[in-house]
């Protein structure tokens, strides 16, 4: 499918909405959905994105795997040439879009597995002082935010993050649990508290962050060019350039169903032929 109207007629809105119809209708469908330009393709990804976070009816999947392929310097070094349309700054990608990156997944996942153990680490330091001052980060906000993890990891590539994967729903057990404590605890007297100590509580935090360290240890370990291939396999939607479908990262991924092209009208007639080696 070619999207061939000028600017601004709502070509990128149609390509998103023909995008989500076609995976509601097949559960097992791979698409690659390109254009001329990196900027092209960022757009198209970071509304898919939004459309996406937004889904809960229409049949539309709350979890659907979907990667951006580029060149790395293209898209994320800071850009000093001419046209902007091809280079963009390091700035010009949402944290959305980096978390979808196949270059910077695996940093996005480390990222958030800092911030978790950070924030428990605060609430078992807090614990220990038994301070009344709480952290910023509320378990809730830890149980979605290791769940997404979680999701990310045994989604995008089960075989290569093995191990983070199992560590990732291990933890988020653990902290579902101490969170079910502290709810415990605060329906207990002030003296039973006392006499409690936040041993049960704590003791459950202690194992919590032992498990998130665990967790950032393997993160750490996996292999960023086998992470690369196996995101791509698993990928239900890819975003990439034209020239870049021909990459050979590309070239060894799995069969790909349905071909979009947004401004096909700006792309040159071998430029268009370039993803077809992926039917």
């Amino acid at each position: 499918l070619g999207s061939l109207r000028p600017p601004g007629t709502g070509k990128s809105t149609f390509l998103v909405n023909t995008i989500c119809r076609r995976l509601a209708s097949d559960p097992n469908a791979r698409l690659l959905v390109t254009a001329p330009t990196n900027r092209a393709v960022i757009v198209l990804a970071q509304r898919f994105i939004d459309v996406m976070n937004k889904a809960g009816s229409g049949g539309l999947p709350r979890h659907c795997n979907s990667v951006l392929v580029g060149v790395e310097d293209k898209l994320m070094s800071d850009s000093s040439a001419k046209d902007e349309a091809q280079y963009l700054s390091a700035d010009s990608l949402t944290p959305t879009l980096k978390s979808i990156f196949v270059y910077s997944w695996v940093d996005t996942i480390k990222n958030d597995c800092m911030s978790i153990l950070e924030s428990l680490q605060h609430l078992q330091h807090s614990k220990q002082q038994q301070s009344t001052q709480r952290p910023n980060t509320t378990m809730e906000s830890m149980i979605k935010s290791i769940a997404n993890i979680s999701s990310r990891l045994s989604d995008g590539a089960p075989n290569v993050c093995y191990s983070p994967c199992k560590y990732a729903k291990l933890l988020l057990l653990k902290i579902k649990a101490v969170a079910a404590a502290e709810l415990w605890e605060s329906t207990l007297p002030v003296i039973s508290r006392d006499d409690l100590n936040y041993k049960s509580s704590f003791s459950l935090l202690e194992n919590a962050v032992d498990h998130a360290k665990k967790l950032l240890e393997a993160v750490g370990e996996i292999d960023s060019n086998d992470v690369v291939a196996e995101l791509l396999a698993t990928a239900r939607v890819i975003f990439c350039t034209l020239s870049t479908a021909g990459a050979s990262i590309m070239k060894q991924t799995r069969q790909i169903h349905d071909l979009l092209i947004d401004e096909a009208a700006a792309a040159t007639e071998p430029e268009i032929w370039i993803p077809f080696h992926l039917r």
